[in-house]
């Protein structure tokens, strides 16, 4: 989660999960042998000065692998090396190296689009009046999705446990942008599943 950084600046955002990493890393004794940074010369210099920062650069290994350009294949980058190493396509240790890198990305891209979902499902649903983290926690437990909620009748939103018809009734007229009238003579709710 990057919390400092504002816009795209890759530098910036590994600068900033690196320095919370290590700082806490440090405090609690728990720091890596090896750092295995994703990119060339640039991103081995920030991680670089991180260390240098935190005085950690005896205390932690550190390399990173450059994807494979123009069939030159993956090199790996070393502080204090003028020239990347690249190790023969087949080697046991770049195809470790490479599995590390593709599955940080797993699962630093699947974080992101839960992360992403959940903000802007928040987002959404707080701000509706009268919508707390219980109701919206009711309302995804029954409904099961954002768009399942926008989609629901009043009476489907009424029927959660703990929304009832005059919460239904903002919720569905947010979604909806208007409060809407079927025509029915029973002067019930303005959401037209409620009158039926």
């Amino acid at each position: 989660k990057i919390r400092l950084t504002q816009g795209p600046d890759d530098y910036a955002m590994m600068r900033e999960v690196l320095e919370r990493r290590l700082t806490k890393g440090k405090e609690q004794g728990d720091l890596p042998d090896l750092l295995l940074i994703d990119g060339g010369k640039g991103q081995l210099n920030i991680a670089r000065a991180v260390l240098q920062d935190l005085s950690l650069e005896k205390a932690v290994d550190l390399v990173s692998i450059a994807k494979e350009r123009e069939g030159e294949g993956e090199k790996l980058y070393r502080p204090g090396r003028r020239n990347p190493l690249v190790l023969p396509r087949h080697s046991p240790l770049l195809l470790f190296l490479m599995r590390v890198r593709d599955e940080a990305h797993r699962y630093g891209i699947t974080f992101h689009r839960k992360w992403r979902h959940r903000r802007a499902l928040g987002s959404a649903l707080d701000e509706i009046p009268g919508i707390g983290p219980t109701r919206k926690k009711a309302l995804l437990k029954n409904l099961g999705s954002l768009k399942r909620i926008k989609e629901a009748s009043c009476a489907e939103l009424a029927a959660v446990p703990g929304i009832g018809i005059e919460t239904a009734e903002q919720i569905w007229t947010h979604f909806h942008g208007k409060t809407a009238d079927s025509g029915a003579p029973d002067p019930g709710p303005a959401c037209p599943a409620a009158r039926h």
